[in-house]
């Protein structure tokens, strides 16, 4: 039989005071006496004893926490990740919602830039793909710098709008979900309609980027150059400084602008004229009501023979169209006329006449009228 070695070995002789097999035990054995002969231990076995259980259970315990632990670090490095991941919906910063924003001037994207603002603006016409693009081809957006971004929303940028090197300090809103927008995205080009009286329909006329702008005359378009035109071929709009930035964003411009006659234009007015000329002509009258000519004493009533001119070479354009949507008009117009006077016969004499007048270039063709004192 194999003997365990121990103070006690399995096998040995029991001490005396060991329970009998099968009867509770009253008491731990009493350790052997300093003078006694200790008992002789046995061989050694042949495998070592199975672990305690309490190491094992305490593995289990470090496994679990450790595991637990680990589980912690990835949802806390998640939380982070999605914390910090900027975009539209929910920018880390005020200073990324910027530099998202003007990366989607920069490639072209209405609707991503649109997306940073606070509140889409009340027209959207001009706030497209193809205008942003081609407001880019002529002033691209380049080499954006966020400065400074504080938590209260004010961004410092430092950018690029073509030849333009923009130094702008801009203040962002906090959204709803907390994220930082612009307080818009995009700014109201204002003509002021409601104040230009008749000159109203020629607004009616003002194209941007060859698309027509609004009917209230308040086109918004994304910061960057604007091309204007008109759809009208006999006016052009002359626009002072047709460049808007960041600094415009907030509470947009009020636009400076003239309107001119165009080549076209007058050719359209001299056309106009030409028909009240022949009309004048036919009067055998000095002095035609509503005409330019005005001869004075001399001739006698009723024998003037008038004949109107094929074309008028001496007609001349004066200032710009004013607030009542007219252009001036000056010149001579050079008649023929056959008359009896008291002392004198003139046949078939040129006469040139001096005139003053008005085109009304609020209607498509223009009308013309004579000013007769």
């Amino acid at each position: 039989m194999t003997n365990f070695g121990g103070p006690n070995p399995i096998g040995g002789e029991q001490p005396a005071s060991w329970p009998s097999p099968g009867a509770a035990p009253h008491s731990y054995p009493a350790p052997p006496q300093p003078w006694q002969q200790p008992a002789a231990y046995g061989p050694y076995p042949q495998t070592p004893p199975p672990a305690p259980r309490r190491s094992s259970n305490r593995r289990r315990v470090i496994l679990t926490v450790s595991g637990a632990v680990i589980a912690i670090v990835v949802i806390v490095t998640g939380i982070v990740v999605v914390t910090n991941s900027s975009g539209p919906s929910g920018p880390a910063s005020a200073g990324d919602t910027v530099r998202g924003y003007l990366e989607a001037l920069a490639r072209g994207d209405a609707q991503t830039a649109l997306s940073y603002a606070i509140s889409p603006p009340p027209d959207t016409t001009l706030l497209t793909d193809d205008v942003l693009k081609k407001q880019q081809e002529k002033a691209p957006i380049s080499d954006i710098r966020i400065v400074e971004s504080t938590d209260t929303g004010q961004v410092h940028v430092l950018v690029n709008f073509g030849d333009n090197a923009l130094d702008e300090t801009l203040f962002l809103k906090q959204a709803g979900d907390g994220s930082w927008k612009l307080p818009s995205a995009a700014l109201p080009v204002d003509f002021r309609k409601d104040e230009a009286g008749a000159r109203g329909k020629l607004i009616d006329a003002v194209t941007l980027y060859g698309k027509p702008i609004p009917a209230s005359g308040r086109p918004y378009v994304f910061p960057g150059p604007v091309e204007f035109g008109s759809s009208n071929p006999n006016i052009a709009v002359d626009i002072v400084n047709p460049v808007y930035l960041l600094g415009n964003l907030e509470y947009g411009v009020n636009v400076d602008y003239s309107f001119t006659i165009t080549d076209a234009g007058k050719e359209a007015v001299k056309k106009a004229m030409m028909p009240l000329v022949q009309q004048c002509a036919q009067s055998t009258e000095l002095s035609p009501p509503g005409c330019p000519q005005q001869l004075g004493a001399g001739g006698m009533g009723g024998t003037a023979a008038w004949t109107a001119p094929t074309t008028l070479d001496e007609v001349t354009f004066t200032g710009d169209i004013d607030n009542t949507g007219r252009q001036s008009v000056t010149g001579s117009i050079v008649y023929t006329v056959t008359l009896t006077g008291s002392v004198f016969q003139w046949v078939n004499h040129p006469l040139p006449v001096g005139f003053q007048g008005y085109a009304d270039m609020t209607t498509q063709p223009p009308g013309f009228t004579f000013y007769t004192g």
